[in-house]
């Protein structure tokens, strides 16, 4: 009976002296796969960051190759922005000032075209009339400035004829053309004749159409 329990109570106590040793190897086991966890999860993190320095990088690429296309298109689209010819119907009003009468005013209208060689320069002619004893006809050939969005400068010279004699005229004149749709244009204008030195001052809008 003494044996039975000494062999028990040596069984018990080496049961009870496993015990720890396997706690320790559970904990240990533990620690192992949090420890392996939390590195898989670093380098999940980790390939999430390069993953989206990547893409920063690739997209950043992309525009940088990107960009001269766009520029050259935009080049593109400037320099078929505005259509070679214009053809435009003036309507308005003309006066002359006198020294010795009163004022003279009449209604004025005309045709005048333009041709653009290019984006801030054109070549056209001008025939235009006014009512009364202002004019019969003038017909100019101009030089056309277009230096900023739709301003639009104009020069020339040509002659002013009359049924009684025809005389050397030059013009100078400024408008501002408003777009209207992708074709036509309405612009306020004013321009100053000048024959031997008197001017006639001619104002009004031109509608006008390009192709």
């Amino acid at each position: 009976m003494r044996s039975l329990r000494c062999r028990t109570t040596l069984v018990a106590s080496g049961r009870s002296a496993r015990a720890p040793e396997r706690h320790l190897e559970r904990s240990h086991d533990i620690g192992e796969a949090m420890h392996a966890f939390c590195r898989d999860r670093s380098r999940e993190k980790f390939g999430a960051r390069r993953i989206r320095a990547i893409c920063a990088a690739g997209l950043s690429f992309s525009a940088f190759l990107l960009f001269p296309a766009t520029e050259a298109r935009a080049s593109e689209g400037d320099e078929h922005e505005f259509h070679r010819h214009h053809v435009g119907a003036f309507l308005g009003a003309a006066s002359r000032p006198e020294d010795d009468h009163p004022d003279e005013h009449g209604f004025a209208g005309g045709m005048e075209y333009e041709y653009r060689f290019a984006k801030a320069a054109g070549v056209g002619v001008l025939a235009e009339t006014a009512t009364g004893d202002l004019r019969d006809v003038v017909v100019v050939g101009l030089l056309f400035i277009h230096p900023w969005r739709g301003l639009q400068i104009a020069a020339g010279a040509g002659a002013e004829i009359s049924s009684h004699d025809t005389e050397f005229v030059t013009r100078l004149g400024a408008a501002y053309q408003f777009p209207i749709g992708e074709r036509f244009t309405i612009a306020p204008n004013f321009n100053t004749d000048l024959v031997d030195g008197d001017p006639t001052y001619i104002y009004g809008i031109t509608f006008g159409v390009g192709f």
